[in-house]
């Protein structure tokens, strides 16, 4: 892994958390992240691929593409519309929505634990509604909530890495798998012997797809 590498690797993280918020929740046009390979992640790092053959001997290399394509691809699958809107509606909407009415101050926020949802009524309130002008986030209301379920999510990602390293060689030695996702990314990396972006761009069929999908995203995206 080189720090070049690492750097491009973090800035496309980052990139692919903001382009769906962007799109979805602000611009309310087209989801980014709304497949198995995010377009939020795909779209820049063909970019990639095709201005890395510019920089001649300072080219990325195949190596170096797989790094970023890593990191690109786990930031896109770790967000989302789950993360950025259900969960932090559900661990802000007891609060939030408890009224005289539904009784919900008495009959469920006593039975939640303290540190699973945001018990400050202001910060449920601005969260929906939004801060007024020049006032600070209420971070502290958050901060159990988010520090509580962030340890539970990384429990569950690291059980999930821990029984994919368990089950790699019987899935990928022994039963052979594809992964066709993981296969396009590392064909197109330069890593696969089956071919390069350079190759399928030689391709009419590879144009004729990739063009039809293309113009199908910028209708959606430009039909707000």
């Amino acid at each position: 892994m080189t720090k070049r590498a690492l750097i491009i690797g973090v800035c496309l993280a980052i990139w692919v958390n903001l382009w769906p918020v962007f799109s979805s929740m602000l611009v309310r046009s087209a989801r980014a992240d709304f497949a198995h390979l995010s377009v939020a992640f795909l779209i820049p790092f063909i970019v990639i691929l095709a201005i890395n053959p510019l920089f001649g001997i300072r080219r990325l290399s195949p190596k170096e593409l797989v790094v970023i394509t890593c990191l690109g691809m786990v930031a896109a699958n770790l967000q989302g519309e789950w993360l950025s809107g259900y969960f932090l509606g559900i661990i802000s909407a007891p609060t939030y929505f408890a009224n005289p009415t539904n009784r919900w101050a008495e009959l469920i926020l006593p039975e939640l634990p303290t540190w699973s949802i945001v018990r400050d009524p202001y910060a449920a309130r601005v969260f929906y509604e939004g801060l007024p002008p020049d006032t600070a986030i209420p971070w502290d209301a958050w901060f159990a909530p988010l520090a509580s379920w962030g340890a539970f999510f990384l429990a569950i990602l690291l059980f999930n890495f821990a029984l994919s390293v368990i089950v790699r060689k019987q899935w990928v030695d022994h039963e052979r798998l594809s992964f066709p996702v993981a296969t396009v990314l590392t064909e197109l990396a330069g890593v696969s012997e089956k071919g390069s972006l350079r190759d399928y761009s030689r391709s009419g069929l590879f144009w004729l797809g990739f063009t039809t999908i293309v113009l199908v995203f910028c209708w959606n995206f430009l039909n707000v």
